[in-house]
């Protein structure tokens, strides 16, 4: 029996008898599934699904579609070659055809093309309602919601904001268009400090402040929002500078407006109570002339408005007057009960000569004349002291004597 087995033409006779029973087997298998009625599945079928932007084809400057969803699913069947190569395609495309429809509802079909011909293509949803609408296009005013309006820097306030532009042209279905109330920015003013001024997003709201899907050109707006710091009224005053024409004197300047608004913090309005001796230019004016006056800015403060003021300058012809003795005055803050003798003049008057204009001279009282001296920072002893005179505006006046002579002493108080 061994030397049987070692027989290779047994071994080969073995194995013929074994394939033939095995191949004998499965023929039989397949001949009784086919006589049954069994479906032979075919093979190398895939499905998958790709992701498609949805356009529509329409007269655009005519109408807007309402509904148009963004993206459609698209399911395609067919070898996974094919497949691949629809997904690597830039041809392949989803749409719907309205280009016979027109305004109102419509149930469309969903087409596509550039895809292979040998795949199914199924788009999911097959069918879209739309609605089609006459395209229309209206001007608007531009608005800006401050807000946060209160809560701006301690002091400050909001000013009137200005835009630019300050009307837009919007865009878009009939409809909607017809629905707006109103086209505004929004700007935040929390704890601002200085005036805003930026580029805002413009948007379209209908009266229960819903947004609205329309087009506005321009769509962005230049916003200026003045934030104006705390301000003070005070009053200002003038001064001439210069001379007038030879034999001619101010009578009066008149200032408009008399006062100003000075902005700055609390502080410093605080130590702020006029703006005086503002320079008005007067060299050789021989009649009334009017001027613009630069009114400047208190030290320390923000601003001042008006920043310019109006002066008109009357003038007349000069003339000259002495008026005599007038008595001169003492002024001794230091100690208000300290003996002042004069040793010069003894009469403790003195002479003033007025120059100014003539209307100004006829209208002249005798006290509207003072002549003084301040002892007030003089020790006890004899000391000259300048006189000082003091005339109505727009004249000058010139005492007969420059300095008094004087001895102070202190009182004897017993």
């Amino acid at each position: 029996m061994d030397k049987l087995f070692r027989n290779t033409w047994f071994i080969k006779i073995i194995s013929f008898l074994i394939a033939l029973m095995l191949f004998s087997m499965v023929s039989t298998k397949d001949q009784n599934q086919n006589n049954s009625g069994g479906t032979q599945i075919p093979t190398g079928n895939h499905v998958d699904t790709v992701t498609e932007n949805l356009d529509a084809q329409y007269d655009s400057n005519q109408y807007i579609v309402l509904g148009l969803p963004p993206t459609v699913k698209v399911r395609l069947t067919g070898s996974s070659e094919t497949i691949t190569l629809a997904k690597l395609q830039n041809s392949r495309k989803a749409y719907v055809d309205l280009t016979n429809k027109k305004p109102g509802k419509h149930v469309v079909k969903v087409q596509t093309k550039g895809f292979p011909s040998d795949l199914s293509v199924e788009p999911i949803p097959s069918t879209i309602n739309v609605t089609i609408q006459k395209k229309i296009t209206k001007t608007f005013s531009v608005s800006m919601d401050l807000l946060n309006r209160a809560d701006i820097a301690d002091g400050y306030s909001v000013g009137d904001y200005s835009t630019d532009p300050e009307k837009v042209s919007v865009t878009g279905a009939e409809q909607l268009v017809d629905q707006i109330a109103f086209v505004k920015g929004v700007v935040d003013l929390k704890d601002v400090s200085k005036s805003v001024e930026q580029d805002v997003p413009l948007n379209a709201y209908d009266k229960n402040g819903n947004q609205l899907d329309v087009d506005i050109k321009p769509s962005v707006a230049r916003v200026k929002i003045p934030i104006v710091s705390p301000s003070k009224d005070v009053p200002i005053s003038v001064k001439p500078q210069g001379d007038p024409a030879d034999g001619y004197a101010i009578e009066s300047m008149d200032i408009d407006p008399n006062t100003v608004k000075v902005f700055g913090t609390k502080d410093v309005l605080d130590g702020i109570d006029g703006i005086e001796d503002i320079d008005v230019p007067v060299d050789g004016v021989n009649e009334t002339k009017t001027v613009q006056v630069d009114v400047p800015t208190p030290k320390s403060a923000d601003q001042v408005s008006p920043e310019q003021i109006t002066v008109t300058v009357h003038v007349g012809k000069a003339v000259s007057k002495v008026v005599k003795d007038i008595p001169i005055l003492v002024n001794d803050k230091a100690d208000k009960d300290r003996q002042v003798t004069f040793s010069d003049p003894k009469s403790q008057r003195v002479d003033v000569k007025l120059s100014g204009a003539k209307k100004l001279m006829d209208q002249l009282q005798r006290t509207d004349v003072q002549a003084t001296i301040d002892i007030s920072h003089l020790s006890k002893g004899e000391h000259e002291v300048p006189i000082k005179v003091t005339v109505p505006d727009y004249m000058t006046g010139t005492p007969s004597k420059a300095k008094a002579t004087v001895t102070i002493d202190d009182t004897d108080k017993g």
